[in-house]
Formats: C-alpha cells, sequence, structure tokens
C-alpha cells in the first residue's frame, strides 16, 4: 500500500459534511483497524466536517475500549474544529479511562 493510502480523509466517506450516528462509524472504524493492521502510522483528516460525540466514540472511543490508549500513538488527528477537538479530548479521556479499569488487575 503507498503512503497516501495512510490518510483517511472523511469528508469523502460522506455527501454531508456532518458525521452524526454510530452505526455511520462503525464501517469506517473498520476501514482505520484495517489501517493501522498494515501501517504504522493513520492520519485522520477531520478538514471541513462536524461530528457528535457518539460519532466520534464509535469510530475512536471504541478503539480506545478494545486496545488501550496505546493505539493513540499511531493516530494522528488533523483539521479538526475547536468542537472536534473538545470531542476527541472527551471520548479519550472518557474511554481510556473505561479501558484501564476494566483491565486492572
Amino acid at each position: 500500500m503507498d503512503v497516501m493510502k495512510t490518510v483517511i480523509p472523511l469528508s469523502e466517506y460522506t455527501q454531508a459534511h456532518f458525521l452524526g450516528s454510530r452505526y455511520s462509524a462503525r464501517p469506517l472504524r473498520q476501514e482505520l483497524e484495517n489501517m493501522l493492521a498494515e501501517h504504522h502510522e493513520i492520519t485522520v483528516d477531520f478538514k471541513g466536517m462536524s461530528a457528535t460525540q457518539s460519532f466520534i466514540d464509535e469510530f475512536v472511543g471504541m478503539l480506545i475500549l478494545k486496545n488501550g490508549e496505546a493505539l493513540l500513538s499511531r493516530i494522528v488527528f488533523k483539521g479538526c474544529s475547536a468542537d472536534i477537538k473538545a470531542i476527541l479530548q472527551f471520548v479519550i479521556s472518557r474511554r481510556t479511562e473505561d479501558f484501564r479499569k476494566a483491565n486492572q488487575h
């Protein structure tokens, strides 16, 4: 796979520039998981997009819940509005805490 395939431009996955539902996030999360299996670092480009907390939780939060926060060192978020940055921070914090609680020994 070439280097260009390591970028997920979310604007190419929807006609509207709004990412709203968990349902719409699932295939994108699968795409991200597949790309992470093949590449060390993936860039997710939110340029021109808005998103709900539900979408970001399904897209990113479920990956953290499954794999832990170390996975985040391999994902670069770019083109994020202030709202998306705030949602990402909230979801990452919450799901990191959930992962730690679930994996305490």
